[in-house]
Order: C-alpha cells, then sequence, then structure tokens
C-alpha cells in the first residue's frame, strides 16, 4: 500500500517533467535497448492515457452489467435481450459463433469469481496474497467454485434461451 502512494506520488511529481519519464525512487530506470522507449510509454500511459482507459473499461462493464441485468429479468419472458441465434449464425463461422457466445459467459464469471475470491469467513477462510493461505481456506474456496460453475452456466444457458446443448439434455 506504501508503495503504490509513492508511486502515485512519483507521477503526480513528474506530470511537467521535461525528460517524459517517471522518476520512481522504488525501483531503477529501466535499461537495455529499448528501456528509453518503455520509460516514454510507461509516462504517456500513467500521465495521458490511464484515466480514459478506465473510463472507457467503465463503459463497457456498465453496458455488459445492464445487458446481464436486462437478461436475468427477461429470463421467464418471450422477450430476448441478445438473440441467441443471431450470435450462433452459420455464415459466420465456429471460431466467431464461440467468441460472441464466451463474451458475456466470462464477463459473469468474472464478476462471480472475483466476488468469491473477495469473501472471508470470519477471518478464517479466505485467499490470501503471497502464499500466505492455508490449505483449509484453499480447499474452501475450490469447494465454492466448483459449486457455482454448473449453476452458472445453467442460468446462461436460461437467458440466452439456449436448446439443444448437451448440458441441457443432463440438467434438465
Amino acid at each position: 500500500m506504501i508503495k503504490k502512494g509513492l508511486f502515485v506520488e512519483d507521477i503526480v511529481s513528474s506530470t511537467d517533467s521535461p525528460e517524459k519519464k517517471i522518476d520512481n525512487c522504488q525501483r531503477e530506470h529501466y535499461k537495455g535497448m529499448f528501456g528509453g522507449i518503455r520509460e516514454h510509454i510507461e509516462f504517456y500511459y500513467f500521465t495521458k492515457l490511464q484515466k480514459y482507459y478506465f473510463f472507457a473499461m467503465g463503459v463497457i462493464c456498465v453496458g455488459c452489467s445492464g445487458l446481464v441485468f436486462l437478461s436475468e429479468i427477461l429470463t421467464f419472458t418471450n422477450y430476448r435481450v441478445i438473440d441467441y441465434t443471431l450470435l450462433v449464425d452459420s455464415s459466420g463461422g465456429f471460431t466467431k459463433s464461440q467468441i460472441f457466445c464466451m463474451i458475456p459467459l466470462l464477463y459473469i464469471a468474472f464478476c462471480v469469481f472475483t466476488a468469491l475470491f473477495n469473501i472471508k469467513v470470519f477471518n478464517l477462510f479466505g485467499l490470501y496474497p503471497n502464499h500466505h493461505t492455508d490449505t483449509a481456506s484453499l480447499v474452501f474456496s475450490a469447494q465454492n467454485f466448483s459449486r457455482i460453475a454448473s449453476p452458472l452456466v445453467f442460468n446462461f444457458f436460461q437467458m440466452f434461451d439456449v436448446s439443444g446443448a448437451a448440458f441441457n439434455s443432463v440438467t434438465i
């Protein structure tokens, strides 16, 4: 936490730097053939581009969350926000249909599993950085992740009204 604060302070102090690089007190400057180029790219990213990147990612995540929320609300009606048959159009090919199907599923899985990674039960069962997680916490987390995977896929199939999949023949 202190290193991040010092790095932010270094970014702020280097904003008007004439050499266009961040003078970081925590690490040495990059060396080698592309060291100077890497420092310039890092400078422009942290001083100019990072706010636009985070804003764009925020807008994309809000849009995806809105689509997922609307799809969840309309699950038990005849209306669909995203028509699955348009995503799996045979003229686009197998790869295109797989990519379009994986984007919403990966977003939903990312949201669910990120929340599960941050759960700490009585500060006893939790995932901790730098290899500080004990075996009981790892087993507890693996059990929770495996319990949530099948309902997540089933919910995804219900949202997009997918029928004829092998998963549906097992669950229904």
